[in-house]
Parts: C-alpha cells; structure tokens; sequence
C-alpha cells in the first residue's frame, strides 16, 4: 500500500462547540450589558428612591424614640444609599430592648420591613423579569408584559419572608416557652438557664441557617416567581434553597465573576456619567453666558449619584437573574430559554425539585439517557 504524503493528507477540523462547552458564558458576559440599559437604570433609581423614602415615611408616622437618626441643627436629612440603609439597619434594630420596645417601635420595624419587601419584590422582580428574558432568550421584554405578570405574582413574592418568619417562630417557640419558665423564681430561672445552654448550639445553627437562606435566597426565589410557569412563594423558596446550597461553590465562582464584571461595569459607568455631566455644565454655562448655576448643578449631581445607585440596583438583579438561569440548567437542566409569558411556545413545569441523593446521581445513568435520547433525534 501506497503511503500518502504528510502534506497531502486530510485531515478532519475541528472546534470547540462554545454553546455547549460554556453555555454559562453568556449570561455572565451579558449581565452589565441589562444593567446599562437606559430604561433599566432610570426604573431602579425610581425603585431605589422610593425604597429609601419609605423610611422617611416611618419615622414621620410612627416617631419612634431610637431609631430616628439625629442631625446636627441647620443640616437637612440626607438620605442614605439603599446600600448604606441595608447595611446599618441590623444596627439600628440592635438598639431595639426590651425596656424601650414599644408600639412605636414594633409599628416602625414592621413597616420598614414590609416596605422593603414589597419595593424589592416589585421592582426588582420586574428587573429580574426583563434580565430573564434578555440573557435566556436574547430579546428585549416589553415593559408592559413584564409589570402585568410582576403584578399579577406581586402577592407570592411578597409572602416570601412569611416562610422564613414561620419556620424562625416555630425555631425560637422553646426560648420563648424558657422565658417565660424564667420567671417562675430562681428556681425557674436556673432550669431555663440550664436548658438554654443545651438547646444554645442547636438553635444557633438552624436560626442562622433560616436567617443565611432569607437573605441568600430571596433573589433567586424572586427570579424564580418571575420565570417558571404558575411559580407560587412555595416554589420559589424550594427551588432558591434546592439550587443554591448543593451547587454552593458553583455559586461562589458565578459571583465573583459577576462582582468584577460588575465593579469594572460601573467604573466605566461612573467615567461616562461624571464625564458627561461636567460636559453638560460647560456647555450650558458657555451658551448662558454666567456661572450663576448653583440650582442646576446641585440637582444634577444629584441625578448623576442616583443613575450610579440605579445601575448597582438594575445590575444586581440582573446577575441574580444570570445566577438562576445557571443553577437551573445546571440541577434541572432545563434551558436557559424556556421561560413563561404570553408568547411561550409550551406552558410546561419544571421537574420536581431534587434531593441530595438524587443530584450525586449515577453518571452512568446519565450519559445512558442522554445516548437514548440522541438516538430518538437521529
């Protein structure tokens, strides 16, 4: 037999099938891509705004004696960032004792949390919605068909942290009963202190365990409302929790590269903003022919911090919406544009949620039912 020459061989090419081998690229890239957009940004600092008014309107109705902040006579009230309210509130209800627990008190927190709840669920469900459908399926979402099916699951998102609060009452039910053993005299007060210290470690892990999964899981609970067919609060809490904790490193990995893409994102956006406003001013200046412009400049730069608070707002939605596109195709392996809506080709459910044991799985399984349906296509 004849041996054929090295260069008049042929030899077959091949490439890397970049939709299968990283279809978690995508979403990842595309996520500062929603954030930027200009509709996005403008509705999240409207949702950041009326967030952080809602505050304002607790303190002015129920005037509680501690957790209004004190100002400095002749300085107005600057309203804090959604990030600094969020992240100076579990202090301020740390002030919160028993001696000065009032109605007062009681009214402000549950009107603070409820307002929270409801502004982050209906804006950033309706965020979430529209990054759902930009990365799973790569169109626009109509803002009319995004806020009507928002609205319409308005009522389960909002009944999220009832799940959570449950589960903490039926939890922390034997520290109340101890309390009140407690006050049985010495006696009582040594059995309940005795019993604390034993059930301390237990309570202690599954309160913070309940308390990690209502925040963690609340995005991706919302996402999940807003993309599965007839999703209700008990889907969205099981799916979040059944998503997250087996795919925990996964997820850690997914964030960090949405963080930095994130921060990069709004150095970029901050760059243009500032840039653009200081264009702005010149150019206004310039044709006005003064530098009297003290009304408009101190309320464009106003504008310009709240777009730089809109775009962290619509980012941070839009990557929880790429965070639960890829643990569900991950654990369920459902596509990434199988979403609900009126122009929904199939009105079909998600399989059921997974168990532990189910997940580890048998690979051999796995790659037999994949062959057997890769036969049926051909």
């Amino acid at each position: 037999m004849e041996e054929v020459p090295f260069e008049d061989r042929r030899v077959p090419l091949t490439e890397i099938d970049w939709g299968r081998s990283a279809w978690w690229l995508p979403p990842l890239t595309r996520a500062v891509q929603s954030a930027f957009t200009m509709t996005n940004v403008v509705f999240a600092m409207v949702g950041v705004w009326l967030i952080e008014s809602g505050f304002v309107i607790a303190q002015n109705l129920f005037h509680p004696a501690i957790l209004i902040p004190t100002q400095p006579e002749g300085q107005e009230f600057r309203r804090e960032s959604l990030a600094i309210v969020l992240s100076t509130l579990p202090n301020r209800f740390q002030q919160l004792s028993p001696e000065t627990w009032g109605l007062n008190e009681l009214a402000y927190v549950s009107f603070c949390l409820v307002w929270i709840v409801a502004g982050l669920g209906f804006f950033g469900g309706i965020l979430a919605r529209r990054s759902l459908v930009f990365l799973g399926q790569q169109t626009v979402a109509p803002w009319g068909e995004s806020i009507s099916l928002v609205a319409r699951r308005l009522w389960s998102i909002l009944w999220l942290p009832g799940f959570y609060l449950i589960a903490l009452f039926a939890v922390l039910l034997p520290v109340f009963v101890l309390g009140f053993i407690a006050r049985l005299g010495s006696f009582g007060l040594s059995v309940a202190g005795v019993l604390l210290l034993i059930l301390f470690v237990p309570l202690l892990f599954s309160v913070a365990r309940i308390l990690i999964n209502s925040i963690l899981c609340f995005p991706l609970a919302v996402c999940c409302i807003g993309a599965e067919t007839k999703a209700d609060t008990f889907e969205g809490v099981s799916r979040s929790e059944a998503y997250f904790f087996p795919r925990f490193n996964f997820t850690l990995v997914i964030v960090l590269a949405l963080s930095i893409s994130g921060w990069v994102g709004a150095q970029v956006f901050t760059l243009g903003i500032e840039l653009a406003e200081q264009l702005i001013l010149a150019i206004f200046r310039w044709s006005a022919a003064t530098s009297q412009n003290s009304f408009f400049q101190t309320y464009a730069n106003i504008i310009s911090r709240r777009c730089m608070d809109g775009y962290w707002f619509s980012f941070f939605w839009a990557g929880a919406a790429a965070v639960y596109l890829i643990l569900r195709k991950s654990v369920d392996h459902t596509e990434l544009d199988e979403l609900d809506g009126p122009d929904a080709a199939t009105k079909s459910a998600l399989p059921p949620i997974p168990s532990q044991e189910v997940m580890k799985g048998d690979t051999s399984q796995e790659v037999s039912a994949k062959d057997e349906a890769s036969e049926e296509q051909t």
